[in-house]
Parts: C-alpha cells; structure tokens; sequence
C-alpha cells in the first residue's frame, strides 16, 4: 500500500486528496502561516503504547510553545492531564465536529473560528467521518492528520507509515518549534 493510500482503500472518496507531511519542516510551516489552530485528541491517546507517549510529547510541547487550545474527549483527558497538558475543553468528536463547520461559532474563546485543527488519537472510521464532513461542510478549515494512516479527507495527513519513523517526525516537529523555528 502505498503512502498516500486510504488506509482502507474503499475509503477513497472525492477527486481531491490530503497532502503527505513528509517531513517535520511541513508541519513548522503550516503552524507558522496559522493563526488560530487547535488540537482535538481522541481516547487512542490513553493507551499506555510507546507511540502515545511520543504524541503526548508533541502535543505537550507544540501547545506549550505555539499556546495551541487543547479539546479532548472525554476518555483522553485523564491521559492529557497526567502529562502535564491542559485541556481547554471536553466535548464528544462529533460534537466538536458540529461546531467547527458552524460558521456563527466564534471559538472557545470567543475571538474567531479556528483555522488550523490538528486531529490525534481519534479511531480512524471516527476520524475519516470527521474529516469527510468537515471538508465539504467547513471549506475555510484547514486539517491535519497526525495519526500514522493516511486520511484522504484531511487537508495534510501523515502517509501510512511505520511507527519509527512517525515518531522521529513528531519529535523532529516539536524540537524544531520549540527552538523558534519560523522559516524552514
């Protein structure tokens, strides 16, 4: 299967396809031309598997350094907060799906709707669905996909990859944002 696959090819909706993050500078640069991103963190994320701890670290460090808000539901946030990550909310996937592609909903905060999510640790099917809704209900949203499969209804999303070299990525992503990296 190649990189840029649906990791379930029955999946492979639409003439238009997310972009493969390739590297860790393509991450740099999207969080860079953004202005208000957010994470949505999925349950995956309490698992007690070597590849949650290394997305824990990037959520914990690119929202500590970036000051991204953090949404999770509600069975990620006992996982979130035991690594130190404050939670902005907590809100069920389709919840805040509703409310990302509502055009009067002004954010948590109330400054203005997001423009970057960043999605983790969500089931993939959950997520597909998410993304397949958001993309043709939220055209002015820009997604990320940081889970390992590919999801082709993302606006960038990591390929199907092993769980190496995901993890160098994340890591590399999160070294190079916490050293104030603005133009890579």
């Amino acid at each position: 299967m190649a990189g840029d696959d649906s990791w379930i090819r029955a999946e492979m909706g639409g003439t238009s396809h997310a972009s493969v993050i390739g590297k860790p500078e393509v991450i740099v640069a999207l969080l860079n031309r953004v202005k208000r991103p957010i994470f949505i963190i999925g349950h995956e994320i309490a698992a007690t598997s070597p590849d949650c701890e290394s997305l824990t670290g990037f959520i914990s460090t690119v929202s500590r350094v970036r000051h991204i808000p953090v949404l999770g539901t509600s069975p990620a946030v006992k996982g979130l907060i035991s690594h130190g990550i404050s939670i902005e909310a907590i809100m069920g996937g389709m919840e805040i799906a509703d409310r990302l592609r509502d055009p009067e909903w002004k954010g948590f905060d109330n400054l203005g709707q997001y423009d970057l999510v960043l999605f983790a640790a969500i089931p993939y099917s959950f997520c597909w669905t998410i993304l397949s809704g958001l993309r043709n209900s939220a055209p002015h949203l820009n997604t990320i996909n940081l889970n390992r499969k590919y999801q082709p209804h993302a606006t960038w999303s990591f390929g199907n990859i092993a769980v190496d070299p995901w993890k160098k990525q994340l890591q590399a992503a999160a070294v190079l944002l916490e050293n104030g990296e603005k133009h890579v």
